[in-house]
């Protein structure tokens, strides 16, 4: 076991808008953040979190507190800007030996973390070709495939298990940080993992394709209360306190959390993750979507492929399209470059405290950013920034 370095600073812009109020390190992963989860994940082999945070580390501290599983937290702040170079730099005086370092940009397996250890220095990163499957490889790093760690856009998202040599070789250290990487990797003849069960975490619509796998796992659950009348079909995990009211029909795998009501006569659909204390209504279907905590989706409306954020209220009458008419990959903008999501249902993503006016309609892969509100009856075509 050694100590653990997740690198928690940034702004996450790719996650927008569900990073416009928040860090990228508090997105959503089966009712808890993405940090919470990532270390559960790692702490079998942990002996130490030490999570390195920016200018909004408040939130992270205040939702992690002091401890995980019963190991300390030591938060260390880096003032902007920063890099990965800056982080390393910050914790060398606080690092006694090897370590594993792990941008939040990626949810590991732990199989795979176990394999990762066998080899100093390491590298876990997913394949595009399988993720998803249940195939893992593992590469010697050489001249002719610098591409596994380095692509277009920056280092893949990855975790490392580096021993203490890499920070001392800092000191000497000019240049780009992603070409110190490459040439440490190959002098220390590294080895690098490639899993298709590590879920990379790039952009929002990531989330799905990541409940998706997830949710697969998950095994029936009921601590609330389900009346007579209601349906429960596959992997249903129902949180304490919440009650299923009846008509409702549920597909599974479906996480509900705690506190939440649902239906009457509500549907349901695979792959669906709902928060603690939402509330869902009379004839409403949600569908692939994962909807944050305290949000309300109470009347004859449709979510498909969606990603709802915290305390957000859909109006009655709210439809999200999810699908292009050609059936080609959805397209999308994003900090003003057009990006092909490689989905071809992609609902609509509404940030955190948004209020939807009555018989709305969104077009498939529009943003809404946080606190913004919409008009009764307003078509929502492109996304919404304030």
């Amino acid at each position: 076991m050694v100590q653990t370095v997740l690198f928690a600073a940034g702004d996450a812009p790719t996650l927008y808008p569900f990073t416009v109020n928040k860090p990228g390190a508090l997105v959503p992963v089966l009712n808890r953040s993405l940090l919470e989860y990532v270390l559960d994940q790692l702490a079998p082999f942990s002996t130490e979190w030490i999570v390195i945070v920016g200018h909004d580390d408040s939130q992270i501290t205040e939702v992690m507190g002091s401890a995980f599983k019963k190991k300390p937290i030591k938060f260390l702040k880096l003032d902007q800007p920063w890099d990965w170079y800056d982080a390393l730099l910050a914790i060398r005086p606080h690092i006694k030996g090897h370590f594993l370092f792990a941008p939040l940009e990626l949810i590991p397996a732990r199989n795979d973390l176990k394999n990762l250890m066998s080899y100093t220095p390491g590298m876990l990163t997913y394949d595009p070709k399988i993720t998803g499957s249940d195939e893992t490889h593992v590469l010697y790093v050489d001249g002719d495939q610098p591409h596994e760690i380095i692509y277009p856009g920056g280092i893949r998202p990855s975790i490392f298990f580096f021993t203490h040599s890499l920070l001392r070789s800092l000191t000497t250290h000019k240049g780009p940080f992603q070409a110190f990487l490459h040439d440490y990797m190959l002098e220390h003849k590294a080895r690098i993992i490639c899993s298709g069960h590590c879920l990379p975490v790039r952009y929002a619509w990531d989330l799905l394709a990541i409940h998706e796998i997830l949710l697969r796992d998950k095994k029936m659950r009921i601590r609330g209360t389900v009346e007579q009348g209601v349906t429960l079909k596959g992997n249903v995990w129902v949180g304490a306190g919440t009650l299923i009211k009846t008509g409702t029909y549920i597909e599974g795998p479906v996480i509900i959390g705690n506190d939440c009501v649902v239906g009457p006569n509500s549907y349901i659909r695979g792959s669906t993750c709902i928060g603690n204390r939402c509330r869902v209504g009379n004839a409403v279907e949600i569908k692939n979507s994962v909807i944050g905590h305290n949000t309300h989706i109470s009347h004859l409306s449709y979510l498909g492929e969606s990603i709802i954020g915290n305390h957000v209220n859909i109006g009655a009458g709210n439809i999200s399209a999810n699908l292009r008419h050609d059936g080609k990959t959805i397209i999308t903008s994003l900090n003003g470059a057009k990006i092909n999501t490689a989905r071809k249902k992609l609902g609509v993503m509404i940030g955190d405290e948004v209020h939807t006016g009555i018989h709305n309609s969104f077009y498939p892969a529009t943003k809404i950013w946080p606190r913004v509100d919409t008009l009764p009856g307003q078509v929502v075509s492109r996304d919404l920034t304030g």
